[in-house]
Formats: C-alpha cells, structure tokens, sequence
C-alpha cells in the first residue's frame, strides 16, 4: 500500500491544481455565466487571459523542486490547463450564439465528454491509433470512400451552415425592413429564399466533405426524376409553387384572404405549404398549389379597405325613403366604420315576401368583417323596430277551390 502513496499524491496535486486553473475563469465570469449577456468582447478577453495564468501557474510548479513535481506532473497539469482553456472558450461561443437552454444542455452532454474522451485517448497515446481507425473507409460505392471521420465532420458543417442560415434569415427578417424601401414581406421573401440556399450550398459541402463525387449525383438526379414522374409530383409542384407565391407576392405574410369560405389572415408562407389563422384562432395549413391552381379572394391585396354588405328585407307597404334613412342610422351608431367612403342603402329589388334592400359600408379591418356583420344586424333589428318596420318572413297564399264549383260533388260509393 505504501508504493501507492506517491501516485495518489501526484493524482491529488495534480487535480487540486486542475480545479484552481478551472476555477479562476470562472470566477472571473460568474456575473454572465449562463446569462446570455450582450457583451461578448470582455468575456472573451477574460478567456484570452487565461492561458497567461495557466504558464504562470506550470513556471511556479516548475520552480518548486520536490519530488512530487516531476515532469511527468508539469506536463499533466499543462495538458490540463490546455484542456479547460478548449473548454472555456469554446462554452463561452455556444453561450453567445444559441439559447441559453440549449448552451448547457450542448456543453454538458457534448463538449465536456467530446473534450473528456479525447485528452484520456491523448495522454495514453491512443489517439492516433483512434483517428486511424476512424478514418478507415467503411463504405465502398462506385470508388466513392466514406469514413466514419468523414461523415462526423459533414454532419457536423450541414449542422453549422443550418444554424447559420437560421441566423441570418432572422437577421435579415429583423433589420431589412429598416433598409431603404424594404418592408416584412420583402424581407421575409429574401429571407426564405437566402435560408435555403445556404442549406442547399451547405448540404453539397457537406457531402463532399463525405466524400462522395458530386458529379455521381447525376445517378441520383436521375432517380429523382422517376419519383417525381410517379409519387413526388405534387410535392415538387408545391415547391414550385411556393417560390412562385413568394416572388410574385400576389398573396403575402399578413393579407386577409378567404379560402373555402375560411376568412383568415396569412401567417406564414413556406415552401410547401401556407399557414393561414382564421378569425376563430383555427390555423389552416394549405399546400402552396391550390393557390396557384384555385381562385382565391384576397381582401388586402392592394390595400386594406373593404365594402361589407348586409342584406335587408322589409314587408310591402314599407316607405323606402324611410327604411334608407334607417338602415344610415343604425350604421352610424357603429364604432370603427369608416365615413370615408360614406355608407350607401341600395334597393335592390322586389322579392316574393318583401322589398330587399342592401347596407353597403367600409371597413379597415377585414379580418373582423364577420363580427361587424353581425354587429350591425343588431344594430339594424333595433332600428326597425323603433321605427315600426317589421322584418318579414316567407309567405305563400293558399287558395283552395271547392270541387263542386267544378261539378263535382265529392261524394263516392
């Protein structure tokens, strides 16, 4: 037991003095550790500073000559110290860059044991020999070699070209409206269209990167092109279709449109389908080709102005000119009806039952065009009524013809 007692010295030396290096940093970053905090400048030249510390730390152990610092020792402690420099800085980027949930989940159960297991395989020399092994090619197709090493550092440049390309699309989609003339609808169209190009350019590196020849993709170009002539049709279709929605802006994030008789406001338009929010908070996910293939009424095209128009139904022998100034009347009491254009009654015709008439007037606000057609028909039943006009309900004459005016005298044997 008593030989074990120098190693179990140098192990505790040697981690006592790993955890002062670690702590420091840290100390010294306790006020924005995992706060998200805006200044990412003075974290990061409190990092740079750290491998200062580190040699100053390893010159001191140098100088104290014992037998518990050997070389052996000095150079475990500098590896150390190395290591959690890696570390460091590298928790502090993923700090900065993604949400702070996601920063400790990625440092805890991505950096500490990727950074773990490659300083145990490095100081007990098999690293290499590790590196080696993994970058054996394991698959063979057509001369193309793909290693383990290959697709982990594809994976890992489609990984940062899709968060890049996250970033900027929010980034363009925040300050391009703020740019010249640009407003939401450009910016989100350039947005989207910038978003999927970075990941189409970072998906052709990434297989590269792989290993595989792009020029052997004209194979899998080729058995796409079967897929689309029998399944994927449609799917390619709504691609398309939405590119074509994007650029040519006849429908945009924002517009009040009616689908199917759903009145709903556009909330987001992908490359495959449109999402739309109805006036009961229904969301309506529409595949891009109906709207390029159907007719669709787009109340905010141009502008936001839109005629609402209520019918009325008044019995004969109501005064027209009396049932005009009632119907302006109870649009008046209405709030947020526009005045501009004026409201006009129009008599549109005789109907079987009764004298129609029609309450046509502005609003700006189409996405509540129901709730003010309801509203008024409140307002229009109340008018009526205090004004002695009844709203009148179907009616039929029945004439009935006694059989023996026809010389018939009904009676049978």
């Amino acid at each position: 037991m008593n030989e074990y007692i120098p190693v179990l010295i140098k192990v505790f030396l040697i981690f006592a003095g790993s955890f002062i290096i670690y702590l420091f940093p840290f100390l010294m970053l306790r006020k924005k550790h995992f706060k998200g905090g805006k200044g990412i400048s003075l974290n990061l030249l409190m990092v740079s500073l750290y491998p200062i510390v580190v040699i100053i730390l390893v010159y001191i152990l140098k100088s104290i000559q014992t037998p518990y610092f050997t070389p052996f020792t000095l150079k475990i402690s500098l590896h150390t110290g190395i290591y959690l420099l890696i570390f460091l800085f590298t928790a502090q980027i993923i700090k900065e860059t993604i949400p702070v949930s996601t920063a400790r989940k990625t440092i805890r159960w991505v950096l500490l044991p990727l950074l773990f297991s490659i300083g145990l395989l490095y100081e007990f020399n098999l690293l290499k020999s590790v590196i080696h092994f993994l970058q054996r090619p394991i698959i063979h197709i057509s001369g193309v070699k793909i290693s383990i090493v290959s697709i982990i550092v594809g994976v890992i440049f489609f990984f940062v070209f899709l968060k890049f390309a996250g970033w900027l699309k929010n980034f363009l989609e925040k300050k391009l409206p703020g740019v010249g003339n640009y407003d939401t609808t450009i910016a989100h169209t350039v947005a989207i269209t910038t978003f999927y190009t970075i990941i189409f350019i970072g998906s052709l590196i990434s297989l590269s990167i792989m290993g595989i020849d792009l020029t052997t993709l004209k194979i899998i170009g080729g058995a796409l092109g079967v897929g689309i002539g029998f399944g994927l049709q449609s799917i390619v279709n709504n691609f398309v279709s939405g590119f074509i929605l994007l650029w040519e802006r006849t429908i945009k994030r924002g517009d009040v449109i009616e689908v199917n008789n759903h009145l709903g406001r556009v909330e987001r338009i992908g490359l495959r389908a449109t999402s739309i929010r109805t006036f009961n908070n229904i969301e309506l996910i529409i595949p891009n080709a109906f709207f390029i293939n159907n007719s669709v009424i787009n109340y905010t095209h141009s502008d936001n102005l839109v005629m609402v128009g209520v019918p009325v139904g008044v019995p004969y022998g109501s005064d027209p000119y009396n049932v005009k100034n009632t119907l302006l009347d109870a649009v008046k009491g209405m709030k947020d009806i526009l005045e501009h254009p004026e409201p006009m009654v129009l008599f549109n015709n005789y109907g079987e039952s009764s004298l129609n008439f029609e309450l046509k007037f502005w609003i700006s606000q189409p996405l509540k065009k129901l709730f003010y057609e309801s509203e008024i028909r409140f307002l229009i039943f109340k008018k009526l009524k205090d004004n002695g006009i009844e709203i009148p309900f179907p009616q039929m004459d029945v004439h009935l013809k006694n059989e023996k005016d026809n010389g018939i005298d009904g009676k049978t044997n």
